[in-house]
């Protein structure tokens, strides 16, 4: 590290919160300094529900111009996207919330065909046809579910055989799972309707979906049910996948509880770390392609380059 870096201090990259876990703590430090030393932006935003200045939120000039993105294209697909899931404030401004984050990691096989052919064939260890991605996917909410239940990113695929395949992909970087008891309709009747008709627990009448933090899991994989038995797209298998940070712990035992309550887990579901995506990913990657990935890496994964702020 240069003695220029070396002489941003702990100071310099911003306020940080003093209430976050230590896993945030530690992330919300890293894009601070992200913003401060690898955009070189002095001046940080406001942000949260008392819009209270941290310094993983860019200021409203900077988030204008596209810099929460990691490359061109990305930052074109990302502000211009406007549905209904997409906040424009947290998307653009804030450095450490996972939207953005979906952007940088899936936006460019969004833009791209061959490239999500390539690189999801990688994850699924298969061959693709054709693959296709969507971000923040929000179907037609009286058809389904009848809430705000959407899918941070959605792949259409097909394989080598022709079979037709859908995977629901959530993202964490360092938020928790919802909880259910701040929601006074956690249990609705079309939950557990379509949980029956699903056949994919094993107790679809089981409290734990509306009593635990694996309540979002539940209503991601029962909306991916719902969009399958609608046959609004033709297709053979399903599944739903997180995608979380590797030293995030908090994902790991919801993701371990959800997975007991699957009829076959090892064919609906699956989890990802943000390391084994990146890695996987850089196995089927051009020259181009690995220097988008190793700014992801490197803003999200590799967090020694600031470790000297960490020790302050």
């Amino acid at each position: 590290m240069s003695d220029d870096l070396l002489a941003v201090q702990l100071a310099d990259v911003g306020p940080q919160r003093s209430s976050d876990d230590p896993f945030t703590k530690r992330m919300r430090l890293h894009q601070s300094w992200w913003r401060r030393v690898v955009l070189g932006l002095e001046r940080t935003g406001v942000g949260g529900p008392q819009k209270l200045p941290y310094g993983n939120y860019l200021h409203s000039d900077d988030a204008a111009k596209g810099l929460n993105f990691l490359t061109e294209e990305i930052k074109v697909l990302a502000m211009g996207s406007a549905g209904p899931h997409v906040e424009k404030r947290r998307n653009e401004q804030n450095l450490l919330s996972s939207q953005p984050m979906a952007f940088n990691l899936f936006g460019p096989l969004v833009v791209n065909p061959e490239r999500a052919r390539r690189f999801m064939g990688t994850l699924l260890g298969t061959e693709l046809h054709s693959a296709s991605v969507e971000i923040e996917f929000t179907p037609d909410k009286k058809t389904h579910l009848n809430d705000r239940t959407s899918f941070d990113v959605l792949v259409r695929y097909t394989d080598h055989l022709g079979r037709q395949g859908l995977i629901a992909i959530e993202t964490k970087l360092t938020e928790p799972f919802s909880d259910p008891s701040r929601n006074s309709q956690a249990d609705k009747p079309v939950y557990r309707a379509t949980a029956h008709s699903a056949r994919l627990w094993a107790e679809p009448e089981s409290d734990v979906f509306v009593t635990t933090d694996i309540w979002q899991l539940w209503r991601n994989h029962l909306l991916l049910a719902s969009v399958r038995s609608a046959r609004e797209f033709d297709i053979d298998t399903s599944q739903l996948w997180v995608v979380h940070h590797d030293d995030d712990q908090k994902c790991v035992g919801p993701i371990e509880a959800y997975r007991k309550t699957l009829i076959s887990p090892e064919q609906n579901f699956r989890a990802f770390t943000l390391g084994q995506v990146s890695e996987a990913w850089q196995r089927v990657a051009t020259d181009h392609e690995r220097e988008w990935l190793d700014k992801f890496r490197a803003r999200y994964i590799d967090l020694n380059a600031s470790d000297y702020l960490a020790i302050q």
